[in-house]
């Protein structure tokens, strides 16, 4: 089993951010252990030099600790006396030349990933006076007979805006994943094992644009190249944020950056449903609350059809306006048969309710034709009915009662 030592540098609290709450010492701690959860799970050995997060070992000590692996990787974030200083580095080993070309690369894929695109410093190694490495950490881990050893230098804390992206766990789950495969493959160990496991989705979001499309590009910026399009009013699957608004997202084998700003929640589906109203008499409003208007009176007790709610009120299917749902109770499900409550008939003025238009819509699909069901029981309805109980012989009131009812 391959074994790996992550060092996350510094100590709790030690070395600001641009942004309130970041610490490099504490953060990178932190993430040390959701990197070493990707590794374990590929199947690596890990270590880790601060095993509490109070812990702050020497330099020397730290790198003494890769004894008998095979990787040594301290992390860290950058720091600049301009706060526009950004990008990645990654060093390596001045006596470990073979180790280059995948600083290269690690260097070049973190600093795709960060902010949704930043500057790529390169692989660097730093000499002290003599034939030995200027950082200590590296120095002693290559002495204690490491093969890889490197130092990686997650962005500049110092920017405000890689700083702000670096406090976003989604992003730093997405991180851990690449760093992981990227570890891995150095060891030769293949994705398939475990390695560079997509990280969870963050959640679901609703492309809200102005236009027909929203772009897709492969940078957090308007500048990146367009790598698809995705339709208005569609589904995305969100698995990072940059510090510029832009969110990393997916939809199917499309995956990239888009301008959070045209991202919204998703709509609640809502599954319509039936209510008895309770009340003698129970006003229609034209909003869902008692400071709108009234639109009309529902005096029947009849059944109806909600469509939507909103505060303890629910909006009428026939579009009439909002009723109180503390005045009804929940008969059952839209387009299931409802309870029959009362005897619907012609009457001065119409009944009108769900129930009239379950029944109107059962005499159309056998052939008595109502007209369009609206719920209200006019002379066409009771004409249909009648007909129907001739044909049935049933009493041609005219009049839906159980019998009625229960032959439809």
């Amino acid at each position: 089993m391959a074994k790996i030592i992550l060092d996350p540098g510094h100590v709790e609290g030690y070395n600001r951010g641009a942004v309130s709450g970041y610490y490099e010492g504490t953060a990178m701690y932190h993430y040390a252990y959701r990197l070493a959860d990707k590794l374990r799970a590929a199947g690596l050995d890990v270590g880790i030099t601060r095993t509490k997060i109070t812990d702050n070992p020497s330099l020397t000590a730290r790198g003494k600790q890769a004894k008998g692996a095979d990787m040594f990787v301290s992390l860290h974030s950058n720091a600049a006396s301009s706060a526009s200083a950004n990008g990645v580095t990654v060093f390596y080993s001045i006596k470990r030349n073979a180790d280059k070309p995948h600083a290269t690369k690690w260097c070049n894929e973190l600093a795709g990933l960060i902010n949704g695109g930043t500057r790529a410093r390169g692989a660097s190694t730093r000499k002290g006076s003599g034939n030995w490495d200027y950082y200590t950490v590296i120095q002693s881990a290559v002495a204690a007979g490491c093969p890889h050893v490197f130092l990686v230098e997650h962005g500049f804390h110092s920017n405000k805006a890689e700083c702000a992206w670096l406090m976003q766990a989604g992003n730093l789950e997405t991180m851990a994943a690449l760093e992981a495969r990227l570890i891995c493959d150095i060891l030769g160990i293949k994705s398939s094992d475990g390695a560079a496991q997509e990280p969870a989705s963050m959640g679901q979001k609703m492309v809200n644009t102005p236009g027909d499309t929203l772009n897709v590009r492969d940078a957090a910026n308007a500048k990146g190249a367009k790598l698809g399009e995705l339709k208005d009013r569609s589904l995305v699957e969100v698995y990072g944020l940059a510090g510029n608004g832009w969110v990393l997202i997916q939809q199917g084998a499309l995956r990239g950056w888009v301008n959070g700003k045209y991202l919204v929640e998703p709509e609640k589906t809502f599954a319509p449903y039936i209510v008895r109203v309770t009340a003698d008499a129970l006003n229609i409003r034209k909003g869902p609350g008692t400071n709108y208007d009234v639109a009309g009176c529902i005096r029947d007790k009849g059944s109806y059809t909600i469509v939507d709610e909103q505060d303890g009120w629910g909006r009428l299917k026939s579009g009439a306006g909002w009723i109180s749902l503390a005045y009804t109770t929940k008969a059952g499900d839209a387009g299931t048969k409802p309870e029959l409550t009362r005897i619907l008939k012609l009457t001065s003025p119409n009944m009108r309710g769900e129930d009239v238009r379950w029944a109107q819509e059962r005499l159309n699909e056998l052939g008595y034709n109502c007209g369009t069901p609206d719920g209200i029981f006019g002379p066409n309805t009771d004409k249909a009915v009648k007909a129907f109980q001739r044909a049935n012989g049933l009493s041609q009131d005219g009049d839906i009662g159980p019998k009625t009812w229960a032959k439809l």
